[in-house]
């Protein structure tokens, strides 16, 4: 079999932080699943005597939503430079962000055919461990895009957004739009995936930077817009003078964005993804600024480090694919580029 050529995959990601609950309001922060550090992984011996390109699979979450077609679109630009005599690229898909049955059958059927090298967004970070680890004892290297496979599977790397570092500095801007004071509550995600860890710890990490901000509440909500909208009306139930949401996508945060408008507050809300209609909340004013994240340099990184793997090159063991903060002042430039077409030209 081809993956037979492959060297296997060394790295071990850092050991599973501690689960936030969440329905604990002022949960101490948890450390970054993402290491923020970048450490080299061991490479093979040597280069790999292909006798023809080599196949490597790129599997998102969901092939109809937008952001998934755009990291798609980054493997696929990354397979075109490196040319057809080089890499032959497979896309395949689950059918939800949280459809752990089809993405671990997705991946399972990408080891099956013989695959020399596999980019996955896991829907889990846990529930993908088995699955990896077959690929693993078959020699097929491993990167995860987006959201990252925990120990004892090995990656080669994990190429996604820096969610502590990242959203705690969008947070911290949040924040410090509200004059460095008030009160905030989270819409988060499950703690069994490392991006909804990291958020969260990058989030409760921002609040206590600030000595007259406060967290008073969160629910798990993401990413249900209705789930967004009713744990947004009990918060402002709870706390009628609540500040700010941070919701952990965009789905809840527009949903939470409803809930304000029609309880007639004045509470701001920062998202995280920047869908379309999440830039066009913020320069309609229905939200105050989304998290943006880039895909496509997700796609497009993965299969880069997979090949540079497997011709003996170091391979960083965690790879930032960018983000940004987006306003009203700036937001008009993203509308410009298209759904998660970012970012603007500098």
């Amino acid at each position: 079999m081809k993956h037979s050529r492959i060297g296997r995959c060394a790295l071990a990601l850092a050991a599973l932080a501690l689960i936030l609950s969440a329905c604990q309001p002022q949960a101490a922060p948890l450390a970054p699943t993402e290491p923020t550090a970048v450490a080299a992984v061991p490479t093979v011996a040597s280069a790999p005597s292909a006798a023809g390109p080599l196949i490597i699979y790129c599997q998102v979450k969901d092939v109809s939503a937008v952001f998934w077609q755009w990291a798609i679109k980054g493997c696929e630009e990354a397979a075109a430079e490196l040319g057809p005599d080089k890499v032959e690229l497979r896309v395949t898909t689950g059918t939800t962000d949280m459809g752990v049955e089809d993405s671990i059958k997705a991946f399972q059927d990408a080891v099956s055919a013989g695959a020399d090298a596999i980019v996955v967004a896991p829907a889990d970070s846990v529930a993908l461990i088995p699955a990896v680890q077959e690929a693993n004892d078959a020699g097929i290297p491993v990167a995860a895009m987006d959201t990252t496979v925990l120990p004892p599977a090995k990656l080669v790397t994990t190429v996604a957004t820096d969610n502590f570092n990242g959203f705690m500095a969008a947070v911290k801007s949040f924040v410090e739009a509200n004059g460095g004071k008030g009160t905030y509550a989270l819409l988060t995600c499950p703690s069994t995936i490392s991006t909804c860890r990291d958020i969260t710890s990058g989030y409760t990490a921002a609040i206590e930077q600030f000595p007259d901000a406060v967290s008073v509440a969160s629910s798990l909500a993401t990413p249900d817009r209705s789930k967004g909208y009713n744990a947004t009306r009990d918060f402002l139930i709870a706390h009628p003078d609540l500040t700010g949401v941070v919701a952990a996508s965009g789905q809840d945060g527009l949903g939470a964005g409803e809930a304000i408008k029609d309880a007639g507050a004045s509470t701001g809300v920062l998202t995280r993804n920047c869908t379309m209609e999440e830039l066009e909340g913020v320069a309609g004013g229905s939200l105050s600024a989304c998290f943006a994240q880039y895909p496509r340099m997700m796609g497009y990184r993965a299969v880069m480090a997979l090949y540079d793997y497997i011709q003996g090159k170091e391979v960083p063991s965690y790879i930032d694919s960018g983000s940004d903060y987006v306003t009203p002042d700036v937001v008009q430039q993203w509308i410009d580029l298209g759904e998660f077409g970012g970012p603007p030209p500098q």
